[in-house]
């Protein structure tokens, strides 16, 4: 503690000496290098903390060294130590500003599938991907079903304004209007605001999916009206057309002048194509509906089996009993296909052991495989009875 209270001590001395630029400017070269002081390494270190160069601080003996063995001159050592600084400074605050953003997820422009959108190109975003988006204040309303990119597309053009040093925060639109109106109730509505007018972009997430309270129209219009005034842009994404706002937000003037206050200097794109989430599954021309079988069965996404169960041709005369069907037209053909075909489905329902056979002969046909049929080896008591007569049912009723 007291070493390096000595070594600010020295820094201190050193920035209230007689070394200005005045008196450099005076000073003759000998009496200029008489003048500069020895510092070790940690007070070189205490002065580039003061000046929070922190960079600089981390890599300055490496590359003095290096500076050194390669005989650098003394501009290419200061403008290597300059550029180093400005660099980490920039990725430090990209970091922070998208931390501080709360988007949903990342996502950048050139993520975005424009392929999938008939209509817009990204030469068509130009202007929302410069600085001039800010400086001009030109809002945007992204408008399209769910899946077509409206969020990711909103997120990119917001975190490009990030790079273009901007400082950008992405809220839900129900969190957002919630938040507003709790606070207006308490009488805390100004500092409420200051949340959301004050970063230089806004996105306003998913106007229109949730229900909004009776006074939604009305808290959103002071965000809108104060950002508008503060000549700062919004960007909201939303499935509802611009004729329904007045009747998600409970109030048809304010909606309103909400959308003239927006799109005074703004755009509006609608967003079509298929769904980003499921249209890779659906490949129906853009329907928007799950595919069905013939026979409507579906369940949780799941078809119908490809093979029928076989109990159409069992009935089940007791819990131990099986006997054959009787019905008239029952396996009209049964040949070596249609055999196998009934033993693959009765070992499918039974996977856990295949039973094989010696091959059997009948007339000229062969049966190579015969599927029989096994309950779960973990309840072996409860099927060791039922395996017989089920085996037994199985080859008469195939024949075999």
């Amino acid at each position: 503690m007291v070493k390096k209270n000595r070594v600010t001590e020295r820094v201190e001395r050193f920035f209230r000496g007689d070394m200005t630029s005045s008196t450099l400017e005076k000073s003759c070269p000998e009496q200029l290098r008489a003048e500069i002081p020895k510092l070790t390494a940690e007070e070189i270190e205490g002065l580039l903390r003061r000046l929070n160069l922190a960079r600089t601080r981390r890599i300055y003996a490496e590359v003095a060294n290096r500076a050194e063995k390669e005989e650098w001159p003394y501009r290419d050592f200061l403008v290597f130590l300059l550029a180093e600084e400005v660099a980490h400074r920039q990725q430090t605050r990209l970091v922070r500003f998208t931390r501080k953003a709360h988007f949903p997820f990342f996502r950048t422009i050139e993520e975005f599938d424009f392929h999938r959108q008939p209509v817009l190109r990204k030469s068509h975003l130009g202007s929302y991907l410069e600085p001039d988006f800010v400086r001009e204040r030109r809002s945007l309303i992204l408008y399209g079903k769910h899946g077509r990119g409206k969020t990711h597309l909103a997120v990119a053009i917001g975190y490009r304004a990030i790079q273009n040093g901007f400082e950008t925060l992405c809220a839900n639109a129900a969190e957002l209007i919630e938040g507003l109106s709790n606070a207006s109730k308490k009488g805390q509505l100004q500092q409420a605001l200051f949340t959301y007018t004050h970063p230089h972009v806004l996105i306003c997430d998913e106007i229109g999916y949730l229900a909004h309270g009776q006074d939604a129209a009305n808290v959103l219009f002071h965000m809108v009206n104060d950002r508008y005034l503060k000549k700062r842009p919004t960007i909201f994404t939303t499935n509802k057309p611009l004729s329904a706002w007045g009747k998600v937000l409970h109030d048809e003037d304010l909606a309103a002048a909400i959308l003239d206050r927006v799109l005074e200097r703004g755009r509006f794109i609608h967003l079509e194509g298929p769904s980003g989430r499921t249209g890779h599954q659906l490949e129906l021309g853009g329907q928007e509906h799950l595919p069905a079988t013939p026979d409507g069965a579906r369940i949780s996404g799941i078809d119908r089996p490809k093979f029928p169960e076989p109990t159409s041709g069992l009935i089940i005369a007791s819990q131990t009993r099986w006997r054959k069907c009787s019905t008239p037209g029952f396996m009209p053909e049964c040949t070596t296909e249609t055999r196998r075909e009934w033993a693959r489905t009765w070992e499918s329902r039974f996977t856990t052991r295949h039973f094989f056979r010696p091959t059997k002969h009948h007339g000229n046909e062969t049966n190579e495989h015969w599927g029989g049929v096994v309950g779960s080896w973990t309840r072996v008591e409860q099927f060791k009875r039922d395996f017989k007569l089920v085996k037994k049912q199985v080859s008469d009723c195939f024949e075999l």
